[in-house]
């Protein structure tokens, strides 16, 4: 049965996981011929969120993600190709990863899966660590099975069978480059559910999978020629609905007859039969406080982080070491937690024989340096990047982009609270949906994940409805 009458569909937040569901959306509404009455509320003036891409005299700066990974899952590719765009991926060029550890840039091995070996020869060739610390990472082949469940944390996880030395020096400073935050709280079962999976030796287990599962963990970094607003761009082109721009959404209730309300701050009341949220989980949080549920949202942190963009100018003389770039170990004397080196990472996307480094700031403890002025920030940044890569000329340029409250931090507990919400929200307001990169991963591709799974759920539900 298809129901003629229009649907009512609104969708809070413009970022990557709310434009992914309004294309699926409209995508479906298609393909089922049914006519939707599709609306976007988006608070800030342009769409796309976190993704900004700006152009500095020929170079590409993006002052926000600036690749996202390619996976098993192709999210993004698929999506890509829907767009007719597929054509315009720019894979990253090949180069080492470092870990900068006691003073100095140490080599990623080959045959790690975040840091983690896979084998005595990639764990034995981690010069990050003493030769104490790697024989006692070799007890992981020997340990029995640690108990673990979805609330331990994975550091601590992590420190039974490696040690302390190899968690700080090899492990963690792959996971605070992805996630900005403790790996001691942590939730083993959002940053590595593959760690729930193993029994005994987490070595052996990752070894068993296929490589092409390995490489998940890894994978490809990729972007868009024009950079990752091409994607936004194509978007947006393709939707034919109403765009609410510099609106937010207040309030949130039910009318008489069971729809779904939106209070707007430019005063307009709008009615829906499905929302989709995809916003951050304390807004959705604050929208849902008056009805007394999804509270448990709000116990999610958040740390807050910046990116710096220094490019170079012409006659800068490049260290020639470092590879496409590197992550820091928490025990250094550190302003920067990440360096991308991106004139090496992205050669399409730099003007010749020109430097441009990114370097990001900012990580659970260490968020005060976000708000420190531009001037002091680039102080600091130039102080480390001489620090690790010999890097002695100062930049023409610096672009400071800071992201407040940015990386929701997934602790220990985390899905759990977020089913709880869900739970919530579904016995009240069985037409919402919660999406984003608070909840189930905020690597651009879940993201767009995300988005199309909560597209097939509008069209789910009212299926239901309908018989």
């Amino acid at each position: 049965m298809v129901d003629h009458a229009n649907v009512k569909v609104a969708i809070v937040g413009g970022g990557i996981t709310g434009l992914s569901a309004a294309f699926y959306v409209q995508k479906l509404a298609a393909e089922q011929n049914q006519p939707l009455d599709l609306t976007i509320i988006e608070s800030a003036h342009r769409l796309g969120g976190k993704i900004h891409t700006s152009s500095q005299d020929g170079f590409l700066v993006e002052r926000g993600p600036d690749a996202f990974v390619s996976r098993k899952d192709q999210e993004i590719r698929e999506l890509a190709e829907e767009l007719g765009i597929a054509r315009k991926i720019v894979a990253s060029a090949p180069g080492d990863i470092h870990i900068a550890a006691n003073g100095k840039l140490h080599p990623l091995p080959q045959g790690t899966v975040m840091g983690i070996p896979v084998s005595l020869k990639s764990l034995w060739a981690a010069s990050s660590c003493s030769v104490g610390g790697r024989l006692r990472a070799m007890a992981d082949l020997f340990l029995p099975d640690t108990d673990k469940t979805n609330e331990t944390p994975l550091g601590s996880y992590l420190r039974r069978r490696f040690g302390n030395e190899f968690v700080e020096n090899m492990i963690e400073p792959m996971f605070s480059g992805v996630y900005a935050g403790d790996i001691d709280r942590l939730s083993i079962d959002s940053a590595f559910p593959e760690a729930l999976k193993a029994q005994g030796s987490l070595m052996r287990s990752l070894k068993r999978q296929p490589q092409s599962k390995q490489r998940e963990f890894s994978g490809l970094f990729e972007t868009f020629e024009g950079g990752l607003e091409t994607l936004v761009h194509a978007i947006e082109q393709r939707l034919s609905c109403r765009i609410a721009k510099g609106v937010k959404a207040e309030r949130i209730s039910l009318s008489k007859q069971q729809r779904i309300v939106l209070g707007l701050s430019d005063g307009e009341r709008l009615e829906a039969d499905h929302v989709i949220l995809a916003i951050p989980h304390r807004q959705a949080a604050a929208l849902f406080e008056p009805h007394g549920i999804a509270q448990s949202l709000s116990g999610i942190p958040q740390t807050s982080i910046a990116t710096v963009t220094m490019i170079f100018p012409e006659q800068a003389e490049w260290p020639g070491h470092g590879g496409t770039g590197f992550t820091v170990a928490r025990n250094n004397d550190s302003s920067i937690a990440a360096c991308s080196v991106s004139h090496l990472k992205w050669p399409a996307l730099v003007p010749e024989n020109r430097i441009m480094i990114r370097s990001f700031i900012g990580r659970v403890g260490d968020e005060a340096v976000v708000e420190l002025p531009d001037a002091e920030i680039g102080e600091l940044v130039m102080a480390d990047l001489n620090k690790w890569l010999g890097l002695e000329q100062q930049p023409e340029r610096m672009i400071v982009s800071r992201w407040k409250d940015a990386m929701p931090q997934y602790l220990a507990g985390h899905e759990t609270r977020v089913s709880t919400a869900r739970s919530e929200i579904s016995r009240m307001f069985p037409g919402v949906q919660i999406a984003g990169g608070s909840y189930a991963g905020f690597g651009l591709p879940l993201c767009v994940k995300q988005g199309k799974q909560a597209a097939e759920a509008v069209f789910s539900l009212n299926k239901e409805e309908m018989t």
